[in-house]
């Protein structure tokens, strides 16, 4: 996972490069639901709600067959996830 790789914390450090690509996904993928000025250290959330999980997991466990190798299980999809947002939530702290 890219959450693993080296580069990453290079990454998560680059307030402007974090900045771009919350400015691009507002101005092209926005969503509803997304809250894009909460995308930043200490606001940041890539671990969704306990209310949607249930729906994802759901959505994951039917993509399965889509996958050429075993895919990690959810959980450890949520467990990645959270460690890369206290990360990012961390790196306002500095």
């Amino acid at each position: 996972a890219m959450a693993k790789h080296p580069t990453a914390s290079k990454a998560i450090d680059q307030h402007q490069l974090r900045d771009r690509v919350v400015a691009w996904k507002r101005q092209f993928f926005g969503s509803s639901w997304a809250n894009y000025d909460d995308a930043k250290p200490g606001t940041f959330r890539l671990v969704p709600p306990p209310e949607r999980q249930p729906a994802l997991r759901r959505d994951y466990q039917a993509m399965r067959d889509m996958y050429l190798t075993e895919p990690p299980s959810f959980e450890e999809v949520l467990a990645v996830l959270a460690g890369l947002e206290r990360r990012i939530n961390q790196a306002g702290e500095g």
